[in-house]
């Protein structure tokens, strides 16, 4: 039986975060206990294979159902629950026609209304369809793809897809909902190698001929996929030396990633012109998309921090449904009206959030949840907005009842000029000691971020930590928080013997640099 050392598990730990990111987003659910599936799979990951005997057990089992015929006994047990993955590796090691039809049966099956859950099914049967070599599952494959395009994990998912050997030829026409899938899920899978797929996905799966595939087809009109798609291999280009040093023991492996790589890096004039031209022309004709395109495109902006105030302030007032992605690429507009906009939003949210939390003191209703998040990406945005009317506001939302706003803002503070520094370090002294972990951490970063020494020596001290847990959660939120004081610290971890620590370290540092150039490319206000 073949372990689990695939495309899809080789890297544990960024596993294990993007499954926390998940459930610590998942603040609306009734319970944000982590699932038995979810806990069999982190086990797995971390142990290398399976159970032997059970998989052996249940392998016998179904040949013999099989022999006889009784293939919708088997079928029905593929339930879901942690027994599932038992099922599945089972028939992949049986193998036959049957077994093939059976995995691939299914995919157009929703196991259960939990996104994650539902992503490990459907991450189990990709992933052994593709060692079986079934390519006729992969349209199937894509509609998983086109429905868990926001599930935790797909990148994953969309690396086995990107491997399976007749993926290219979906990319050959865009304008095709097979196509548009193909393509979202070429973005999701470099998205991957970010996000802990080894880069032997590059090489394996071809990724620098795929891309050039699209390129070949380039429209010339802008299209969210193909701006994000680009640029990622933007960000996969300035990885190149830390994949490159992932491979250094294998040389074939190392010859063939960098004929990949070197092929993405020849179409850099083509992908960069596109981003160019049609990046700009995107972010001018933002209200023409609707439905999941607008989304795209919204995302688009958010990652090429396009310029779209105009935009996105029509958009704000008349797509209420996508407010979510709106407000987080507000964060990068020069719009004199676009910080005026969120500042009034959030002023009338925090508002009748405070007035919620005085009649209901312990625990505000479900149906609020909505707007304290809404309230609370606004203030996340707020922070690419300097000016003395934002610091006040943010001052005043650092004191609400409400935890998670608390933390925004707090969190928002001393990212740019300080215009009260007295007020805003008061404020900050006191969130250190708030009752509420999240609210404390918060204000620690923001205080190292402005170089207070005791923030500065608490990270330091998490660095040097013996519990590599602890060090890890420390570099993840220098990183996000963005504290740049502390880059000579990251420096040293980056050759750490830890691999684990090392390899987020040096991703950490390609994030904060790449943070820095976006940083010194702003642009001004428009009226």
């Amino acid at each position: 039986m073949w372990e689990l050392a695939t495309i899809v598990c080789a890297v544990a730990l960024a596993v294990l975060g993007m499954v926390v990111g998940w459930l610590l987003r998942r603040r609306s659910s009734p319970a944000n206990s982590i699932s038995q599936v979810t806990l069999q799979h982190i086990a797995l990951y971390q142990a290398g294979q399976l159970d032997v005997e059970a998989v052996e057990q249940t392998k016998r089992r179904f040949e013999r159902w099989l022999e006889r015929g009784h293939v919708e006994r088997v079928e029905r047990e593929l339930q879901p629950g942690p027994g599932f993955l038992v099922s599945v590796r089972a028939l992949a090691e049986i193998g036959s026609e049957d077994a093939c039809r059976i995995l691939e049966s299914r995919l157009a099956q929703r196991f259960c209304e939990d996104p994650l859950d539902q992503t490990w099914y459907w991450l189990d049967l990709a992933n052994s369809l593709r060692h079986l070599q079934w390519e006729q599952s992969l349209p199937l494959l894509l509609d998983c793809i086109h429905q868990a395009d926001e599930f935790p994990l797909v990148q994953y998912l969309a690396a086995e897809i990107v491997s399976f050997t007749s993926f290219a030829g979906y990319l050959r026409d865009l304008s095709e909902q097979r196509g548009r899938t193909a393509l979202r899920t070429l973005l999701r899978a470099m998205e991957g190698l970010r996000f802990g797929v080894p880069p032997q996905l590059l090489a394996e799966a071809r990724l620098g001929e795929l891309v050039a595939e699209v390129c070949d087809h380039l429209p010339s009109e802008p299209d969210p996929l193909l701006l994000r798609l680009f640029r990622e291999c933007q960000r996969l280009l300035r990885r190149r030396g830390l994949m490159e040093r992932c491979l250094e023991q294998d040389t074939l492996e190392l010859e063939m990633f960098c004929l990949q790589i070197g092929m993405l890096d020849s179409l850099q004039p083509a992908m960069l012109e596109y981003l160019a031209e049609q990046g700009p022309a995107l972010a001018g004709r933002l209200r023409r998309f609707h439905g999941q395109n607008l989304r795209d495109a919204l995302w688009a902006v958010h990652d090429l921090r396009l310029e779209a105030g105009e935009e996105l302030l029509h958009l704000y007032r008349h797509q209420p449904g996508q407010r979510d992605l709106i407000v987080q690429a507000m964060r990068w507009s020069r719009h004199s009206q676009v910080p005026v906009l969120l500042r009034e939003e959030a002023a009338t949210l925090l508002e009748r959030l405070r007035r919620v939390r005085r009649r209901y003191p312990f625990s505000s209703p479900r149906q609020y949840e909505q707007e304290r998040l809404h309230a609370a990406a606004i203030l996340f945005a707020l922070r690419g907005h300097d000016s003395p009317e934002t610091e006040s506001l943010l001052l005043t939302a650092a004191c609400h009842p409400e935890p998670v706003l608390r933390a925004a803002a707090v969190s928002s503070l001393g990212w740019q000029s300080l215009y009260q520094p007295a007020a805003v370090l008061l404020r900050l002294h006191q969130a250190r000691n708030d009752p509420q972990a999240e609210v404390r951490q918060a204000a620690r970063a923001s205080l190292a971020r402005l170089g207070e020494r005791q923030a500065l020596n608490w990270f330091n001290q998490a660095l040097r930590s013996r519990d590599s847990g602890r060090v890890l959660e420390a570099i993840q939120a220098i990183v996000v928080e963005h504290i740049t004081l502390l880059w000579p610290e990251l420096d040293q971890l980056a050759d750490a013997d830890d691999p684990d620590i090392a390899a987020l370290a040096r991703e950490g540092l390609v994030q904060m640099l790449e943070e820095m150039d976006y940083g010194g490319s702003g642009g001004t206000r428009s009226h």
